[in-house]
């Protein structure tokens, strides 16, 4: 291999990687619930053989150790379900179903051997509608002969031999392929495909290519047994390295959608079906974020709540050394212009995305705990378990670890000094391990927990296609896993649970009912499932339906035909195969009932509330590389109060740097006027935060204080000056001057309370952050009243501890019950605090149940929530859908100091890996903060295996600011008097993001309050994902906790900051105030 061919692939592969409930179960107490069985045993010997050469390696085709797939399906009719599996370089092979896992390979009998081209993605469908499974085979691989790239199709004959008919039916397509997926787009009753196909220029992957018909995706339409290309007039027209596409009606119209997912920067494809023949690409509009590297993709409803989920895969290893090694840092500078060229936040890690109505999804793969499961290819929703719930299986492995950054870094330096090198000298400088694949238990709760070991999935492996089937008729789903370079797997399920499967038969030229919809609802619930073969990655499943049961019993089973026709069977008997025929479907007449919902959404362009809140571009990162997120980007707030005493109320939104902030003012039909403040436009240089209506001079109207916070400027400057508006009774606002006393701390929050009984009202300003020194602890401050003044008595009036920390939020209120006014502060990296009140002086109180309560709370809120008399509380989070872990079994800290002495405050996250300390942060952003580090650790997988004191030192570490979290759940607080608190963890549909405010209001007039929750943080560092998940929510208390109200017609999008209820005359209005945004808000009724 020389010189001048290994210096014209080595970009091409920098590049590449650097983008790239109650179970009946009687198993014995020693038998796994999934048992693999040799190749011995079943008969099924098959191997992924791949065979690297000078022409056709990884540098040169980065593909080739994507593997093969599995298909599934019963060839001859005889009830049992038969396995197909597809080599890259070799023949593919047919397996034979003989009964009891035993097979027979009948592969050159049946006239399907075929080791042309390089093949990938296989599918079972009676294409011809003659009742008996065709097999459709995708090529791909660096082919110059189009030819050899000729997908094919193999008609089965009804004898156990088939013939090959690509050409015939017009489906010899000649792309990269990678899988076709079949569907009837058109509702017309028959058959249409659509194949993912992928770009062929590796080496082009920083440029913006021009669309290449053979390399785009392709639909062609069935018409009458002939296959049309229509890709071009449906508006399938791509430049993509696609790896896998899901089918389902994504936006509940009746209509079948296509989801894309597509390898390295290109985002994927969500094509809404517009019912005319075409599809138009919604991914920006329907999800808040996607994968970087996206692979194999399913379908399903794992929650079920009748609506469609769906899971992409990436490459993001759970293994901390394996990902220090193999993944590179993200550049923030690349990935924030790839975002304003339209392209999408892009993260790698898996996603698991949340179907939440109305074409809209929160991602939560992180509270999922489904994320990280390495260099990942098929995801497998299915009940593994018979307890009807959805759980999920991922292939993963890579045989060749091309993403491993020391190698890149050796193959580079190699080539930049001419060194000769063979194949097998490059190939050897590769590591590569194989990892065993992960199956996940669906626990009900929106969370799954790893069962791979218990379960018998343990065997390490170099795992890619897979699919499932109950190929013994017991019952259960049984898998086949298709390896690299090892036998197939196949997995004996030995659960023996109750069950109930369907085997559907649908109109004459759609046999397979694809498309079809069932559900099945129990005295537990419902659960729903649509037909569509194709799944996880280039492979096929069965198409006989399955739904584990549980203990529940059967109440109804419906089943949907895609042109509207139905079939209602009522309840049927647990443990049986219903065959279910389209000509005994007919149409419903039944009418869909209309919902009444309590919060209705309001067109805030007609009532003059025309506020939007404008950051302006500040790089908070210039001054401290590893912030996890912006520090200068915090609002916006408001303050409602009736200002001008006309006995409406009235509304002040502050506004970011450089942006006035609004008054507005309530007319008598319920509209808004904004009133010009000119003292409000003087100071639109502040960044204001936290504002508060109080009347500080008493003369009968309100006054408005406006803390000022922000990163935008160093510590101590003017720029952080909190101000106080003076009204002058009819809502006109003058800033005073000299009444409150020199203010240099960046703040976020202000509370007003008579905190020493003198008649008037004191404050509390809440300290957020030190400018550029993050996690720094700022000063929070006491300012009393002395009437035509404000004088600062911190020092006096705070005996604390230590310091209080990062305020985010706070609230006077009387904790003790002893009629005088607490503080209960909470923050970041600091506990839930309660000051007690002692005439005036605020001092640390221990409170039962609070001792280990260190979070990165953001919102805090009183409400008797059990209704026992005493006052409870509402906290809020960072959540749980993060990276970031922290509790009983994960460590969360936070390390601050000038480590380097460069005069910059560097922050080192810590968490915990086997028995060491590690940073969160990989070597590469690490080094860029703090360069020492590069020259300490030569390698990655140094730096891999370092503790956090072997990269930073114990001495350094030692003199360093140190906090640790021990919760990142949001929760309630529940008074026991005298015996403290115990925290209840919120319901995990409102931890799926920070939680930024609560509003306690009735929403239904039944005399009981429930909870407006608010949330999300977009502006968070680019290696981790943004906080964008929450919808908003409405907690109601029933048995003793909260659980979220569906249906309430409560649903936000965007980052909501801030939320208040405003009095009107027919009804109150609840307004959510986004940050960089415009609001949004919704009339109670």
């Amino acid at each position: 291999m020389g010189i001048k061919f290994l210096k014209s692939i080595v970009w091409i592969a920098l590049v590449y990687v650097a983008s790239c409930s109650s179970e009946r179960d009687t198993k014995g107490n020693d038998e796994k619930r999934f048992t693999l069985l040799s190749s011995s045993v079943t008969g099924i010997d098959f191997k992924n053989e791949i065979t690297s050469t000078n022409q056709f390696n990884f540098l040169n085709y980065p593909y080739i150790y994507n593997g093969g797939g599995v298909a599934i399906g019963d060839i001859n009719n005889d009830g049992l379900e038969d396995v197909y599996l597809s080599a890259n370089q070799n023949s593919n092979a047919l397996y034979l179903n003989q009964g009891n896992f035993k097979f027979k390979e009948v592969t050159k009998k049946a006239g399907l051997e075929d080791s042309t081209g390089w093949t990938t993605g296989i599918s079972m469908v009676d294409i011809n509608a003659d009742g008996y499974l065709d097999i459709y085979v995708c090529k791909s691989g660096k082919i110059d002969v189009p030819s050899q790239r000729a997908n094919k199709l193999y008609i089965n004959n009804g004898d156990l031999t088939f013939t090959e008919a690509a050409k015939e039916y017009g489906l010899a397509d000649t792309g990269f392929g990678t899988q076709a997926y079949f569907l009837d787009y058109d509702l017309d009753q028959d058959i249409d495909v659509y194949i993912v196909n992928h770009r062929p220029d590796f080496g082009n992957l920083k440029s913006t290519a021009t669309i290449i018909q053979e390399a785009s995706d392709q639909l062609y339409r069935n018409d009458n047994g002939q296959f049309i290309n229509v890709s071009k007039t449906s508006g399938i027209q791509n430049k993509a390295w696609g790896l896998s596409a899901a089918i389902a009606d994504f936006n509940e119209d009746g209509w079948p959608d296509v989801y894309v997912c597509n390898d390295f920067s290109e985002p994927d494809f969500l094509y809404i079906n517009n019912q005319k023949g075409g599809f138009t690409d919604q991914i920006l509009k329907t999800m808040d974020h996607i994968s970087f590297n996206s692979m194999g993709s399913d379908v399903a409803d794992f929650d079920n709540d009748g609506m469609l989920d769906i899971m992409v895969l990436d490459m993001s290893a759970e293994d901390h050394v394996r990902s220090k090694t193999n993944m590179p840092s993200m550049s923030t500078e690349a990935f924030e212009n790839a975002v304003a060229k339209g392209y999408h936040y892009q993260y790698m890690f898996n996603m698991l995305q949340w179907n939440r109505g109305g074409a809209t999804f929160s991602e939560i793969g992180h509270m999922a705990h489904v994320a990280k499961t390495d260099w990942s290819w098929a995801p497998l929703f299915a009940d593994l378990d018979n307890d009807g719930l959805k759980d999920l299986l991922v292939t993963n492995g890579i045989k060749k670890d091309v993403g491993n950054v020391d190698f890149r870094n050796t193959l580079n330096s190699k080539v930049k000094n001419k060194e000769p090198m063979s194949l097998n000298s490059v190939l050897d400088m590769v590591p590569a391990s194989k990892i065993p694949n992960y199956v996940f238990h669906n626990q009900g709760d929106l969370t799954f927990s790893k069962v791979q070991e218990d379960w018998g999935f343990g065997t390490p492996s170099f795992s890619n296609g897979a699919a499932y089937a109950d190929l013994d008729n017991d019952g259960d789903l049984d898998i086949v896993v298709n390896n690299l370079d090892d036998s197939a797997f196949v997995y004996r399920n030995n659960t023996e649970g109750n069950f109930l499967q369907l085997q559907i038969t649908g109109p004459k030229n759609n046999p397979l009912g694809l498309g079809v919809q069932v559900v099945v609802t129990t005295n537990k619930g419902q659960q729903i499932q649509q037909i569509y073969a194709n799944r996880g990655f280039q492979s096929s499943v069965s198409t006989k339906l399955h739904f584990g049961l549980g203990d529940a019993s059967i109440e109804n089973v419906m089943v949907s035909w895609p042109d509207g026709k139905k079939q209602e069977l009522g309840k049927v008997q647990a443990n049986q195969v219903l065959k279910i025929a389209y000509a005994e479907a007919r149409f419903s007449k039944e009418n869909q009932k209309q919902e009444h919902h309590h919060l209705n959404k309001v067109d805030l362009k007609t009532n003059g509330l025309d506020y939007q809140h404008q950051e302006q571009p500040y790089n908070d990162y210039a001054q401290q590389l590893l912030l996890p997120y912006k520090m200068s980007q915090s609002g916006p707030y408001m303050a409602v109060a009736d200002v001008n005493a006309d006995g409406l109320e009235d509304l002040y939104v502050g506004g970011a740097q450089g942006q006035e902030a609004s008054l507005y003012i309530q007319l008598t039909d319920g509209s808004f006027k904004k009133q010009i403040q000119q003292a409000f436009i003087k100071d639109a240089m502040f960044e204001d935060l936290e504002s508060l209506f109080f009347d500080y001079d008493k003369d009968g109207d309100l006054d408005l204080y406006v803390v000022s916070g922000g990163n935008e400027k160093k510590a101590n400057a003017d720029f952080y000056q909190d101000r106080l508006y003076n009204n002058d009774g009819l809502g006109n606002f003058s800033k005073t001057i000299g009444v409150l006393p020199k203010i240099s701390i960046a703040g976020q929050v202000v509370k007003t309370a008579d905190i020493d009984n003198d008649g008037d009202l004191d404050l509390f300003v809440g300290g957020r952050h030190v400018p550029w020194a993050y996690p720094s602890t700022p000063k929070s401050l006491i300012l009393r009243n002395d009437g035509n003044r404000f004088t600062e008595i911190s020092d006096n009036s705070l005996k604390l501890q230590q310091p209080l920390g990062m305020v985010t939020d706070a609230l006077f209120t009387d904790v003790d019950d002893d009629g005088d006014k607490d503080l209960l502060v909470v923050g970041e990296w600091m506990p839930i605090t309660i000051l007690q009140n002692d005439n005036g002086i605020f001092k640390s109180q221990d409170s039962v149940g609070l001792e280990e309560s260190t979070g990165l709370w953001s919102a805090v809120e009183a409400a008797d929530v059990d209704g026992d008399g005493d006052v409870d509380y509402l906290v809020g989070n960072l959540g749980l859908n993060t990276k970031y872990k922290a509790g009983a079994s994960h460590v969360f800290e936070v390390y601050g100091d000038d480590f380097d002495d460069s005069g910059s405050f560097d922050i080192v996250l810590v968490n915990q890996y086997k028995d060491k300390l590690v940073p969160v942060r990989g070597k590469q952003c690490s080094s860029e903060q703090i360069p020492f580090i590069s020259q300490k650790f030569s390698t990655y997988e140094a730096f891999a295996n370092a503790s956090v004191e072997e990269v930073y030192g114990i001495e350094a570490l030692a003199e360093a600011i140190h906090y640790k979290a021990n919760n990142l759940a949001s929760v309630w607080l529940e008074n026991l008097g005298d015996k403290g608190f115990i925290q209840h963890v919120l319901p995990n549909e409102v931890q799926i993001s920070p939680i930024t405010d609560f509003e306690i209001i009735d929403i239904d007039g039944d005399g009981t309050l429930e909870v407006i929750v608010v949330g999300n943080h977009f502006p968070v560092e680019v290696e981790t994902i943004r906080f964008d998940a929450s919808k908003g929510a409405v907690l109601g208390f029933e048995s003793g906790g909260y659980k979220v109200i569906n249906h309430s017609g409560f649903k936000i999008s965007g980052d909501a900051r801030r939320v208040k209820s405003v009095k009107q005359k027919d009804g109150n209005l609840l307004l959510i105030l986004k940050n960089n945004s415009f609001p949004e808000a919704f009339r109670l009724y």
